[in-house]
């Protein structure tokens, strides 16, 4: 089962450099919500544990703690 992704966070937008559109130069959709906030998390986790804690499991938690926040906001927001 793939992991509701919650977004994007830092999404930008198309760059144009020249009159048409085939004058590309940058797109960029950020990287997911969850990534950012198992990011954190991790931060956090490292921060506790210290860096002779075992990698495998510290990342499981990041993104564990990651899915329960998304999950607990797309709760709130049906709330309201």
């Amino acid at each position: 089962m793939k992991a509701n992704e919650g977004g994007t966070v830092y999404p930008h937008n198309l760059l144009r450099t020249g009159g048409d559109e085939t004058d590309l130069n940058y797109i960029s959709t950020g990287i997911s919500r969850r990534d950012w906030l198992a990011g954190l998390a991790m931060q956090g986790l490292l921060a506790s544990e210290g860096m002779g804690a075992d990698n495998v499991r510290i990342a499981e938690h990041a993104y564990e703690i990651a899915d329960i926040m998304i999950a607990k906001s797309i709760e709130d927001k049906k709330e309201t």
